[in-house]
C-alpha cells in the first residue's frame, strides 16, 4: 500500500491563475540570475587571490641555452 501526498508548493500552483504563476516564475529567474552573479563575483576574487599568492611564490627567470664551452 502506497500512500501519495503532493508537495505544499505543487498545491500552491495549481490554486494559482496563469498571469500570477507566470509572474512568479519570472521572479524566480531574477533570482537565480542574481545569485549567479554573485557566485562569478565570488569566483573572480578568489581567482584574483590565487594569482597574487601564486605570483609572490614564483620567480620569472630567463632561459638560457648552454652548448659547452663558448670559442
Amino acid at each position: 500500500m502506497g500512500l501519495k501526498v503532493q508537495s505544499l508548493k505543487r498545491l500552491a500552483q495549481y490554486d494559482m491563475d496563469n498571469s500570477n504563476y507566470q509572474f512568479v516564475m519570472l521572479a524566480k529567474l531574477e533570482d537565480f540570475d542574481e545569485v549567479r552573479l554573485i557566485v562569478l563575483d565570488h569566483l573572480l576574487a578568489h581567482k584574483n587571490k590565487v594569482k597574487k599568492v601564486y605570483n609572490k611564490h614564483v620567480q620569472s627567470s630567463q632561459l638560457v641555452i648552454w652548448y659547452g664551452r663558448p670559442y
